[in-house]
């Protein structure tokens, strides 16, 4: 583990220096294009050393991942690789692909090139690392067992996703109104009216703009489904995926802290803390809730499968031969009688 982690700041690096490297050759239209080389000399070092800690934590976490997980090389890739694109860049920005961004600065384009070079730098960086971490993956899957057979309840399943995206809305619109709604400068960027309440809030957005709650339930739906393929690579390691899962969930809320033209700091500070709220307490809850889906071995199942200590033994030392039993030697009476 020590390993892989001690080479996250390499791949971190790397990351970094892709989001750069891509966003060159993508067409963004012409105000938002304009918009981004008058902004470039502002961006202050701090907020620069916050990409590069985005993109170390998402790559700690696929260091965790891939350590811990029991699936072996290329199918682990294969499952990492629609839950980092979907949590990190497809969920935070379905709202705005679809509506467009609030200010106009942004055509739905320029949210559709943003999204390509995120999905793009992860794309590369998952590929980097894979490779620099097989050998550690190899090392430590080679001396285990193979992975036992989970069992999937469906049916508890099909209600967690029914009922996690109900959950997540209303984390948000709570969280959103008592950490985000009340600021001042929030309800001026969003073009809203005076603060009368969160009832008033939910009421008002469900007559006069009810697709905001409908992206609200698309996300928590989407966020549960985009973390299954983690589920199967982490079946028998519920702390680990909590954990990893929530830390993947939280990337949509630093993505408030990137730079960024179009919000203000004091804006995407607000949007972050709302945001990383919600999103703890549901990747906490939702991890645990799927986990439970999961049905391990039962102890009788495990014994009947698992090889026997003989057969075990004969497949150490498949050379070693029974030795035939040896007779008992017959001892002479020792005692003899005198005849006369």
């Amino acid at each position: 583990m020590g390993g892989n982690l001690a080479k996250s700041p390499l791949a971190a690096l790397f990351y970094t220096a892709l989001f750069h490297f891509i966003a060159v050759f993508l067409p963004f239209s012409e105000s938002y294009g304009s918009l981004l080389h008058s902004y470039e000399p502002q961006i202050s070092p701090i907020r620069h050393l916050l990409l590069v800690a985005y993109c170390l934590w998402i790559v700690v976490v696929i260091a965790l991942v891939l350590w811990f997980t029991e699936q072996k090389k290329f199918k682990s890739f294969l499952l990492l690789l629609p839950t980092c694109l979907g949590v990190q860049w497809a969920v935070p920005l379905v709202q705005q692909l679809a509506l467009g961004e609030v200010t106009g600065a942004m055509i739905q384009k320029d949210t559709l090139l943003h999204l390509i070079q995120g999905c793009g730098a992860t794309i590369l960086t998952l590929v980097l690392c894979f490779l620099l971490m097989s050998q550690k993956i190899a090392a430590h899957t080679s001396n285990t067992p193979s992975p036992k057979k989970y069992k999937l309840k469906y049916l508890r399943l099909v209600i967690f996703l029914l009922v996690l995206p109900l959950i997540y809305s209303i984390l948000q619109f709570v969280l959103g109104y008592f950490l985000a709604w009340r600021n001042n400068a929030f309800r001026a960027y969003y073009q809203g009216g005076g603060n009368q309440g969160i009832m008033y809030m939910i009421i008002e957005m469900l007559l006069d703009a009810p697709r905001y709650a409908v992206f609200s339930l698309l996300r928590g739906m989407l966020y549960a489904l985009f973390s299954l393929p983690l589920l199967l690579l982490l079946p028998g390691k519920r702390v680990v995926y909590i954990f990893s899962q929530t830390m993947l969930f939280l990337s949509g809320a630093f993505l408030y802290v990137l730079p960024n033209p179009v919000m203000p700091v004091p804006v995407a500070v607000t949007h972050l803390i709302a945001t990383a709220a919600a999103l703890v307490i549901y990747g906490v809850l939702s991890g645990y809730l799927l986990h439970t889906c999961f049905e391990a071995p039962k102890p009788a199942e495990v014994a009947k499968n698992a090889p026997s200590s003989k057969g075990a033994e004969a497949a150490k030392n498949p050379a070693a031969k029974t030795a035939p039993a040896a007779k008992a030697p017959v001892l002479a009476n020792t005692t003899t009688r005198k005849a006369k």
